[in-house]
């Protein structure tokens, strides 16, 4: 929707997900029209969306910024370890280039650097918008920084003049933990994770759990001795669910 300051209704432009969004000196509204899909563009007066971008083995773009010009933009492509991470795209091509493997979404500070966290570490590395890539190593700017690895989001912002704010902490960890039926602790399953680990479910037999892991968007199986990656693409498969003699797993994919 959009809100003139002065008052007045608000205008419903289109449907949208909160994935994050962009308004451009030109009038142009970039934005997330699902949390599963590409990037699309609208008028500040509403209209039919337009794609600016396409999957390419990744799961969904989100979280976009328009560079200074208002042509080019930054956002996050959730997908597999190598397709993951900060994005530059453009208004004049659906084509993009991936600047930097990380955990959230990038934000570009005006004094030229791009900030971005990867493992609940701050970093900033510089970014030739000219070349269209990164140059130098990378600086640490804070760490630890809580991000949260189910939305891509970090929580950190940069004003107009550089200055970093920024809310400390890791990502939240979380561990599967046996109890009896008096709540007495038995013992663990797994290691503790900070990748968003959800909805376990035992298999029949009750010695593995079939869980899915935010960061990658993948199903995982625990047992007593390690942790093994069960799917291997870019899509979001979560909601795993055994079937009564253990040997099939049914799952949720977008």
């Amino acid at each position: 929707k959009r809100l003139d300051i002065g008052g007045g209704t608000p205008q419903t432009l289109t449907d949208a997900n909160n994935r994050g969004g962009a308004w451009g000196p030109d009038g142009t509204i970039l934005f997330a029209q699902t949390s599963e899909n590409i990037l699309s563009r609208i008028p500040a007066s509403g209209g039919k969306p337009v794609a600016v971008s396409k999957l390419e083995k990744q799961g969904s773009h989100r979280f976009p910024q328009f560079l200074p010009g208002g042509r080019q933009f930054l956002f996050y492509a959730q997908g597999t370890p190598e397709t993951a991470g900060i994005y530059l795209g453009s208004l004049n091509s659906s084509e993009t280039k991936r600047l930097a493997a990380a955990d959230t979404a990038g934000v570009y500070s005006m004094n030229g650097w791009l900030l971005f966290i990867r493992a609940g570490t701050l970093l900033a590395q510089r970014l030739d918008l000219g070349q269209g890539k990164l140059t130098g190593d990378p600086v640490t700017v804070a760490d630890p920084v809580a991000f949260d690895p189910g939305a891509f989001a970090g929580a950190f912002s940069v004003s107009a003049d550089g200055l970093v704010a920024y809310r400390s902490g890791g990502a939240g960890q979380r561990q599967l933990v046996w109890f009896d039926r008096s709540g007495k602790t038995l013992g663990i399953l797994g290691e503790p994770d900070a990748n968003g680990l959800a909805a376990p479910r035992l298999s029949p037999d009750g010695r593995r759990a079939a869980v899915h892991r935010q960061g990658n968007g993948d199903i995982w199986l625990l047992d007593a001795a390690r942790t093994t990656r069960f799917t291997f693409d870019a899509n979001l498969d979560r909601f795993a669910n055994w079937s009564p003699d253990g040997s099939r797993i049914v799952f949720d994919s977008n």
